[in-house]
Formats: structure tokens, sequence, C-alpha cells
């Protein structure tokens, strides 16, 4: 007997997991791809090939956390007066490019928090090598260096 065990919706992909049995099989199909509400399994059963239904109201992706929030997370600007504001900035980037659906793309997320640099932290970012201001990756290592957490062991 065939049992749908889990729809997940990842980067504009649906991701069908059947099991058969002891056996699990997994699909990954693209949106426009679906005809209708039923998945042609990536197997041949041991009967016939066919397809399964399985319950999709017309799929609703949920590439980023769109769905889940209505309005974006804010984010302020970055004036470098220590570790808390350093903390506060690295968690509203991080939340806002998953509301972006973009929390993988390194690139974007420091192109997003260049113009939200001012004062101190304006100055400390704008003579920092290219190579750092455009990855983010390398940008919050930067400033976690730069605004490091007090070594008081405090959580």
């Amino acid at each position: 007997m065939l049992q749908t065990e889990k729809i997940a919706a990842r980067n504009g992909e649906i991701c069908v997991v059947i099991r058969q049995g002891n056996t699990e099989h997994a699909r990954t199909l693209r949106p426009e791809s679906l005809s209708s509400t039923n998945v042609i399994p990536p197997y041949q059963s041991a009967l016939h090939w066919g397809t399964y239904p399985i319950k999709l109201s017309r799929p609703r992706i949920a590439t980023s956390a769109h769905s889940q929030m209505s309005s974006p997370p804010p984010v302020e600007r970055f004036k470098g007066t220590g570790w808390e504001e350093c903390e506060d900035f690295i968690s509203a980037i991080r939340a806002r490019a998953l509301w972006e659906g973009k929390q993988r793309d390194a690139a974007w997320k420091a192109d997003f928090a260049a113009p939200l640099f001012s004062r101190k932290a304006l100055s400390w970012h704008s003579r920092l090598p290219e190579e750092v201001r455009d990855d983010w990756s390398k940008l919050e290592i930067a400033l976690l260096d730069r605004w490091p957490a007090p070594d008081d062991d405090e959580e």
C-alpha cells in the first residue's frame, strides 16, 4: 500500500515522500510540472505505473518567510555603538534575508546591509576590503571581530 508521508516546499519546488511498506521514495517537483493534484512516483510498483492522489489544493509554495509574516522584519541602521547593537544588526539581516528567501545568498545580504551602516560603522565598513564588503559571510566575521561579545560568558 502506498502512503503519502510528507509534502514540503523549498526554493520553489515541492518534495513529496511516498512510503511503500518500509521503503520511502522521494520526488521533487516544480509547480509548473503539476497538471493536476496527482503525482507520478519515480518508480514502477510491482503492479503498474500509476498516479497516486495527494491532497494539494492549488499548491502554495513557501519559498521564504513571506507566508508567515505580512510585513518584512525591520532592520535598523548600524552605528557601531557596541556588541548588543552588532548582535541585533546581524540577527535582523538574517531575519530579513529569510523573509526575502535569500538566506543562502551572501552577496544579497552584504548588498542589503551596505546602506544601513552609519557613523562609526560606516567609516569602518568603507575601509574594509571589497571582498569582505561584498560577501556577508566574511562581513559577519569582520563585524564580530570589530564588536566582539563580552568575555563574561553571558548568553
